[in-house]
Protein backbone atom coordinates (compact mmCIF):
# COMPACT_ATOMS: atom_id res chain seq x y z
CA UNK A 1 0.00 0.00 0.00
CA UNK A 2 1.16 3.07 -0.69
CA UNK A 3 -0.21 6.70 0.25
CA UNK A 4 -0.43 9.76 -1.26
CA UNK A 5 -0.17 11.94 1.60
CA UNK A 6 -0.10 10.44 5.45
CA UNK A 7 -0.13 14.68 6.69
CA UNK A 8 -2.66 17.26 6.08
CA UNK A 9 -0.71 18.62 3.05
CA UNK A 10 -1.64 18.90 -0.24
CA UNK A 11 -0.68 17.29 -3.07
CA UNK A 12 -1.46 18.27 -7.12
CA UNK A 13 -3.06 15.63 -9.63
CA UNK A 14 0.10 15.51 -11.70
CA UNK A 15 1.91 14.65 -8.15
CA UNK A 16 -0.21 11.59 -7.59
CA UNK A 17 -0.09 10.29 -10.98
CA UNK A 18 3.45 10.56 -11.41
CA UNK A 19 3.48 8.44 -8.26
CA UNK A 20 1.32 6.05 -9.83
CA UNK A 21 3.21 5.97 -13.02
CA UNK A 22 6.47 5.17 -10.88
CA UNK A 23 5.16 2.66 -8.86
CA UNK A 24 2.43 0.71 -11.34
CA UNK A 25 0.28 -0.37 -8.82
CA UNK A 26 -2.63 -2.71 -9.34
CA UNK A 27 -5.42 -1.00 -8.06
CA UNK A 28 -5.62 2.54 -6.93
CA UNK A 29 -8.66 4.26 -4.58
CA UNK A 30 -8.96 7.77 -3.71
CA UNK A 31 -10.80 8.06 -1.08
CA UNK A 32 -12.28 11.39 -0.29
CA UNK A 33 -15.47 13.42 1.51
CA UNK A 34 -17.80 15.96 -0.22
CA UNK A 35 -19.38 18.98 0.48
CA UNK A 36 -22.18 20.98 -1.01
CA UNK A 37 -24.04 24.26 -1.03
CA UNK A 38 -27.25 22.13 -0.35
CA UNK A 39 -27.23 20.39 2.93
CA UNK A 40 -29.78 17.47 1.55
CA UNK A 41 -27.48 15.84 -0.40
CA UNK A 42 -25.95 12.48 1.42
CA UNK A 43 -24.72 9.63 0.58
CA UNK A 44 -21.57 7.54 -0.67
CA UNK A 45 -20.70 7.85 -4.49
CA UNK A 46 -17.89 5.89 -6.00
CA UNK A 47 -16.92 6.79 -9.50
CA UNK A 48 -14.77 5.47 -11.82
CA UNK A 49 -13.73 6.42 -15.73
CA UNK A 50 -12.80 3.78 -17.80
CA UNK A 51 -14.72 0.78 -18.04
CA UNK A 52 -11.94 -1.66 -16.75
CA UNK A 53 -12.15 0.13 -13.91
CA UNK A 54 -16.19 -0.36 -13.31
CA UNK A 55 -16.25 -3.46 -11.78
CA UNK A 56 -14.09 -2.45 -9.53
CA UNK A 57 -15.70 0.73 -8.57
CA UNK A 58 -18.85 -1.45 -8.02
CA UNK A 59 -17.69 -3.83 -5.41
CA UNK A 60 -16.72 -1.20 -3.17
CA UNK A 61 -19.98 1.03 -3.95
CA UNK A 62 -22.01 -2.55 -2.91
CA UNK A 63 -19.31 -2.90 0.00
CA UNK A 64 -20.35 0.01 1.57
CA UNK A 65 -23.84 0.64 1.13
CA UNK A 66 -24.16 -2.78 2.53
CA UNK A 67 -22.89 -1.40 5.78
CA UNK A 68 -25.89 0.96 6.41
CA UNK A 69 -24.21 3.86 7.28
CA UNK A 70 -24.99 6.11 3.79
CA UNK A 71 -28.79 6.52 3.51
CA UNK A 72 -27.96 7.14 -0.78
CA UNK A 73 -25.72 5.91 -3.32
CA UNK A 74 -24.21 7.13 -6.64
CA UNK A 75 -22.70 5.63 -9.00
CA UNK A 76 -21.59 6.55 -12.25
CA UNK A 77 -18.78 7.63 -14.85
CA UNK A 78 -16.91 10.95 -13.63
CA UNK A 79 -14.25 12.76 -15.09
CA UNK A 80 -11.57 12.37 -12.66
CA UNK A 81 -8.05 13.60 -13.76
CA UNK A 82 -5.56 10.67 -11.65
CA UNK A 83 -8.16 7.78 -13.01
CA UNK A 84 -7.98 9.31 -17.15
CA UNK A 85 -4.29 8.96 -16.74
CA UNK A 86 -3.93 5.52 -14.99
CA UNK A 87 -3.47 2.15 -16.75
CA UNK A 88 -4.68 0.40 -13.53
CA UNK A 89 -8.32 0.08 -12.20
CA UNK A 90 -8.93 3.77 -10.68
CA UNK A 91 -11.76 4.33 -8.02
CA UNK A 92 -12.95 7.82 -6.49
CA UNK A 93 -14.77 7.74 -2.87
CA UNK A 94 -16.76 10.17 -2.03
CA UNK A 95 -17.51 9.11 1.50
CA UNK A 96 -20.18 11.56 3.08
CA UNK A 97 -20.72 14.84 2.91
CA UNK A 98 -19.33 17.46 5.75
CA UNK A 99 -22.14 19.43 4.47
CA UNK A 100 -25.17 17.11 5.57
CA UNK A 101 -25.44 16.67 9.68
CA UNK A 102 -25.98 13.31 9.30
CA UNK A 103 -23.31 12.48 7.37
CA UNK A 104 -20.88 14.53 8.78
CA UNK A 105 -22.04 12.98 12.41
CA UNK A 106 -20.56 9.52 10.73
CA UNK A 107 -17.48 10.84 9.11
CA UNK A 108 -16.41 11.94 12.70
CA UNK A 109 -16.86 8.70 14.32
CA UNK A 110 -14.17 6.79 14.97
CA UNK A 111 -16.48 3.68 14.62
CA UNK A 112 -18.06 4.78 11.53
CA UNK A 113 -14.68 5.30 9.95
CA UNK A 114 -13.48 1.86 10.86
CA UNK A 115 -16.55 0.69 9.64
CA UNK A 116 -15.83 2.51 6.15
CA UNK A 117 -12.71 1.57 5.68
CA UNK A 118 -13.41 -2.34 6.16
CA UNK A 119 -16.51 -2.31 3.95
CA UNK A 120 -13.89 -0.11 1.01
CA UNK A 121 -11.27 -3.15 2.24
CA UNK A 122 -13.93 -5.98 1.42
CA UNK A 123 -14.59 -4.07 -1.98
CA UNK A 124 -11.22 -4.27 -3.51
CA UNK A 125 -10.54 -8.27 -2.02
CA UNK A 126 -13.61 -9.25 -3.30
CA UNK A 127 -12.82 -7.20 -6.96
CA UNK A 128 -9.02 -8.80 -6.88
CA UNK A 129 -11.13 -12.44 -5.77
CA UNK A 130 -13.17 -11.59 -9.25
CA UNK A 131 -10.15 -11.56 -11.47
CA UNK A 132 -8.19 -14.43 -10.60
Amino acid sequence: VYMTRTEDVTSTADDKTNMLRKIKPDYCIAIHHDSNNSSSLNGIGVYYYYPFSKKAAKYVLDCSYDTGIYKNKRFKWHYYYTSRVSVCPVVLTENGYYSNNYDYNNIISNTKTDSKAVAITKGIVKYFKSIQ
